[in-house]
């Protein structure tokens, strides 16, 4: 097998392939070096439970404007056109034979008035809550594309990880190679065969990671409900790294979780609305005042007499104006049922209230902890990725003078892979978790 030529072979296809990805942008359908910034924005417009939740607001607002027409008066309008054709000749019963009439009736409530009151507090806490959601919506949006974002960023990162272990396997196969067939005494068949399999190996591993980077491209696509093809703009360092910036006491973080997350803002309102709901039902149970005014036009034709056939017209207007009363004593129970639900739901909502400050605590405790102990560890990490390359380094020098054998130069080799990806790992998590404390706290999570 001409490993040297194989060699040669994969990188030109490698590089083919980087070529011909890094011409798709220039597609007018594509969408070129999206950054994590950029990625979280189109997230934040393009994401379908943020999109539900702005549809949802959109209607509340609609709903709390439409309730302000309850304060004013109402107008109504009737109209009856009647036939009587059965009336005889020898009937004399003055009964008209034809009746037309139009009403048209204006009612303004004045009890109501401060029942309605009520319901519209009720739509307009509805709707703060609706504003709140929206918020949080966008948050969850933003740190889920930033989570998917990273993680194909990992990918990435492998690659490079597994291209670079794939050409130093190949540069150490080559040599030994060479070696073995020149009839050096250091270099066995059995060091030739290892050598061969762990470039095999190194084959799969990088053709596993370029497909895990194409998955997890497209689970990003389709998370910004985009049609359009996408490549991304990564970094080498951290995003937490390349800033370098401190974060405050975790007691302090608790409590600005608790202040700033919106979803205890939601509820918050939720239970006013509730208690404006139970309140504006209370009204149910007392009479109800309007005052009305009504115009009607009534005209009339009749039959006088069976001797005297003869019709008559006489159109009458009527204006009429008062006060209406009406008291519903008793309804059955209805308005009753409907008050013991508003209390459940009320209550339900205080629990959910509780509930959700202990979710936020701990969230805000598992985020903090695992970014402090991703941020311990950096540098531990970059420090054994240091000394594995200073091994492999004295590993070669070994084993091209017989003192090392094929097997504990790959072990060296994979211990050295190992940690890159370990480190690679490390900083994925440590931008990720930074963006869920960031998220825990009710900020929009950001970048820059």
């Amino acid at each position: 097998m001409q490993f040297k030529k194989y060699n040669i072979i994969i990188i030109f296809s490698f590089l083919i392939t980087t070529i011909c990805h890094a011409q798709k942008p220039m597609d007018n359908n594509s969408i070129s070096n999206l950054t994590l910034d950029q990625v979280m924005e189109i997230a934040d417009k393009n994401s379908m439970d943020v999109r539900s939740a702005a549809t949802e607001l959109n209607y509340l607002k609609d709903s709390e404007v439409l309730t302000y027409f309850n304060l004013g008066p109402s107008l109504n309008a009737r109209a009856n056109l009647s036939f009587a054709p059965g009336q005889t000749e020898s009937t004399n019963t003055n009964q008209p034979s034809q009746s037309e009439n139009i009403t048209l009736t204006l009612t303004q409530p004045i009890t109501e008035i401060v029942q309605n009151s009520f319901k519209i507090n009720q739509k307009a806490k509805l709707r703060k809550a609706a504003e709140f959601d929206l918020i949080s919506e966008r948050i969850k949006a933003r740190e889920k594309a930033a989570e998917l974002y990273i993680n194909s960023q990992q990918a990435y990162r492998n690659i490079e990880i597994k291209r670079t272990e794939q050409t130093q396997v190949g540069e150490q196969l080559n040599e030994t190679k060479t070696l073995y067939e020149s009839g050096d005494e250091n270099k066995t068949k059995i060091d030739l065969l290892q050598l061969q399999a762990k470039y095999i190996e190194s084959e799969i591993s990088l053709s596993r990671a370029v497909v895990d980077l194409q998955n997890k491209t497209a689970e990003l696509k389709s998370f910004l409900a985009l049609n359009s093809n996408i490549t991304l703009a990564f970094e080498d360092k951290s995003y937490w790294e390349a800033k370098n910036k401190t974060i405050e006491n975790l007691n302090v973080l608790i409590e600005k979780g608790k202040n700033g997350r919106f979803e205890i803002k939601n509820l918050e309102n939720k239970i006013s609305a509730e208690k404006s709901n139970f309140i504006q039902s209370s009204f149910e149970y007392l009479p109800k005042i309007n005052f009305f005014a009504s115009y009607a036009y009534d005209n009339s034709s009749q039959s006088n007499s069976s001797e005297n056939p003869s019709v008559s017209f006489y159109p009458q207007k009527t204006i009429k104006y008062g006060l209406n009363f009406n008291w519903n004593i008793w309804d059955g129970g209805i308005v009753a049922d409907s008050q013991m639900s508003s209390l459940n739901k009320k209550r339900k909502l205080i629990i959910e209230k509780e509930k959700t400050g202990f979710k936020i605590n701990q969230e805000i405790v598992l985020a903090y902890n695992d970014f402090k102990n991703y941020n311990t560890n950096l540098s531990k990490a970059k420090s054994v990725v240091e000394v594995s390359e200073e091994a492999l380094k004295l590993s070669q020098i070994k084993y091209k003078s017989g003192d090392l054998t094929a097997s504990e130069l790959i072990l060296v080799q994979n211990a050295l892979t190992n940690s890159k990806i370990n480190l690679a790992l490390l900083r994925s998590n440590l931008d990720i978790t930074w963006v869920k404390l960031q998220a825990s706290l009710g900020e929009i999570p950001k970048i820059n």
